[in-house]
């Protein structure tokens, strides 16, 4: 279904946006809603647009995000989400999974303005139905590029990392498309990223593309961070943040919460969205054994 939408013309084009808007509304009355609302400011008068719709439309946008904060026995993750503008063109994502996974999705679209929020709404929108029994981070990446190349307008595309987490052994399976490395805090102070081997192409711009993956085994006291560019970026007393001083900033701060503001209290301005996402060990899993942080895996496959 989603091969035949065509998401360049729905931008410009009334009746296909229309035509989305129904079959969003179908599954979740908020894209819709919030389709309905950006296409009437893209398709009106600039000029004629004010604070309240532009409001309207941040509020919106942040009502499609998951709460921040999901906790259950034996782990936890937390998000923030700080648009730069009225209208971000991050977004992350926590999706359920048959069996009791979770899928974890944080993505940066290059687009500006009402056009990157549509993007970000039409492809939150995608992933839950193209994610079926699929449970290799790679192959679901690939997947999804496929459904984008061509949809997307000219010159646009996506940075996307992906996340299927395994509560049960602990595992997560990791895909990347060109957004900054993960990074890996171990109890014991350490931080390391997390590299993804093998083509790290933003999706939506080539055909064909094979994802690799790599699978970390995570103990009690880890911790994963997922970012988007926007959080090394952010300018502290006019210089960029950089991801030196962000791996010191992350093994300082506790949580994604009290990462976001030690940046404010930095005094950290951004011209780009800040997204981040946490997930967190804190218990032992309810079965199968999980060996000390020390011996933390990392097993790469290749879609």
């Amino acid at each position: 279904m989603w091969r035949r939408i065509p998401f360049g013309p729905m931008l410009f084009g009334a009746s296909a946006m229309v035509a989305l808007i129904f079959v969003l509304a179908i599954r979740d009355w908020r894209v819709a809603a919030y389709f309905s609302l950006v296409a009437g400011l893209m398709l009106g008068r600039p000029k004629e647009t004010n604070d309240s719709q532009l409001d309207l439309a941040r509020d919106l946008q942040q009502r499609l995000l998951p709460p921040p904060t999901l906790e259950t026995r034996g782990y936890r993750i937390a998000a923030r989400n700080i648009p730069a503008a009225y209208v971000a063109g991050d977004f992350y994502d926590f999706v359920p999974l048959p069996g009791g996974g979770l899928l974890i999705v944080i993505a940066d679209v290059s687009a500006t303005g009402m056009a990157a929020g549509l993007i970000m709404a039409s492809v939150k929108a995608m992933i839950p139905l193209i994610v079926g029994e699929e449970r290799h981070a790679g192959a679901l990446l690939g997947r999804l590029n496929e459904r984008l190349v061509g949809q997307l307008p000219q010159r646009e595309f996506i940075a996307l990392a992906l996340g299927i987490f395994d509560p049960t052994s602990g595992a997560v399976s990791l895909a990347n498309a060109a957004l900054p490395d993960p990074l890996l805090m171990l109890p014991s102070g350490a931080v390391r990223p997390i590299v993804v081997a093998g083509p790290r192409y933003p999706i939506g711009v080539r055909k064909n593309l094979s994802y690799e993956s790599v699978t970390v085994k995570l103990s009690p006291g880890d911790r994963i961070l997922f970012f988007t560019d926007g959080v090394a970026e952010a300018m502290v007393e006019g210089e960029p943040l950089g991801y030196e001083r962000l791996t010191t900033e992350v093994r300082q701060a506790g949580s994604v919460e009290e990462l976001m503001t030690r940046l404010e209290q930095m005094g950290a301005t951004h011209e780009d969205d800040w997204t981040a996402v946490m997930l967190e060990i804190f218990q032992p899993q309810a079965s199968g054994t999980i060996s000390s942080a020390a011996a933390v895996r990392l097993d790469n496959d290749v879609t």
